[in-house]
């Protein structure tokens, strides 16, 4: 079995959420079952979709033959999308490898099991979205309170700011930016703070 672990953020892995706590869980559940683990996977990216090359590769091994399947800590660390989940299922029920899911305790090479897991995922891709839209809401209502988002910028002389702001009706971006020695964001920057 390879034992894939994954998380998305370097913050997770800093606050206790790490590869290494997920590979530990995997290894102490795998002796239990008497299951071998040939090799752990430990990938930092989101569960969106499936741009993870080693989760990628690990598939390509299963299909390869060079190992039975996957194992995960939980469902949500191999996908948070329905469209991926039942793509990777399919691949790995094409080549007969399996999937366990050590904390959802799914067997996958059932019916029932196959539905509990594609629910577990409804609700995975149900939690993403969510965040996604409290966030989107949340930078939309600071930027109405009237904050200004992202990065703090540069501060830019009064000066340079009224020749850039006066000269923005008759000068491109581009033509502005060099005339006042900035990047075409700077003069954006200028501009949108007027």
């Amino acid at each position: 079995m390879i034992a894939y672990t994954r998380v998305s953020t370097t913050d997770q892995q800093d606050n206790g959420f790490s590869l290494d706590a997920q590979a530990d869980a995997i290894q102490s559940y795998a002796k239990a079952m008497d299951l071998n683990i040939a090799q752990v996977i430990q990938e930092q990216g989101s569960a969106k979709d499936l741009s993870r090359p080693l989760l990628v590769a690990a598939l390509g091994q299963v299909e390869a033959g060079e190992a039975a399947g996957i194992i995960v800590l939980r469902l949500d660390r191999l996908s948070r999308s329905m469209r991926d989940f039942i793509a990777i299922t399919e691949r790995l029920e094409a080549c007969g490898g399996v999937l366990i899911s050590v904390r959802d305790h799914l067997d996958l090479s059932t019916p029932a099991g196959r539905l509990f897991a594609r629910i577990l995922i409804d609700f995975a891709q149900y939690e993403r979205e969510l965040i996604g839209q409290r966030t989107r809401e949340g930078l939309a209502r600071r930027r109405a309170e009237g904050h200004v988002l992202g990065r703090p910028g540069r501060v830019f002389d009064p000066l340079v700011v009224a020749t850039v702001k006066a000269e923005s009706r008759r000068l491109s971006l581009r033509e502005n930016a060099l005339r006042n020695d900035l990047q075409i964001h700077d003069v954006r920057r200028i501009l949108r703070s007027c």
